[in-house]
């Protein structure tokens, strides 16, 4: 409303809409979650937005609080061991947020230690043994043995025994 000093007035109105603005939400995709240390891993994010609004995505890979990388689909590189648990917030222009979190283990591998003879003979069994390998973190090791390199496990021991059939050099895994 419009007055002049003689109390003359007018009015107009303009219709206007209120809403409320819709958070987005997010996802992290993420093909493991089990890793070695200083493996470089590949995720993903995903944000919908009812609204439609533009979204910004900000990861945060080390519980610090901040933000490692602003990529829609960033890598990173654990380098110590440890449970890591990621966060990805997707954000619009007017506020809203949502979140996602993925709990990442980060593993030292296991040491191999391979004990066996080097040479034997066609028909003889040869005694391989692996007691000596060892993991730093703790983890119950298992045993897998392919005698011919062929990709095929042999035995699950942490001793075995095979006898090779045909004379050659043969690479024990």
């Amino acid at each position: 409303m419009v007055e002049d000093p003689s109390a003359a007035n007018d009015t107009d109105t303009v219709e206007i809409k209120i809403e409320k603005n819709i958070p987005p939400i997010a996802r992290i995709d993420v093909e493991f979650n089990e890793i070695n240390v200083n493996t470089t891993i590949q995720f993903n994010g995903n944000g919908t937005d009812k609204d439609d609004d533009m979204l910004y995505f900000s990861w945060d890979f080390d519980g610090d609080s901040v933000v490692d990388s602003q990529s829609i689909s960033p890598t990173y590189k654990f380098t110590k061991r440890g449970v890591y648990t990621v966060n990805l917030t997707v954000s619009d222009p007017f506020g809203g947020n949502g979140t996602d979190d993925q709990i990442i283990i980060v593993n030292k591998p296991p040491v191999a230690v391979l004990v066996g003879a080097s040479a034997g003979f066609v028909g003889e069994p040869i005694t391989f043994f692996a007691g000596n390998s060892s993991d730093e973190d703790g983890d119950e090791l298992e045993y897998n043995w392919d005698f011919e390199s062929d990709g095929e496990i042999d035995a699950v021991t942490e001793e075995a025994e095979h006898t090779y059939e045909e004379a050659g050099e043969y690479t024990v895994i």
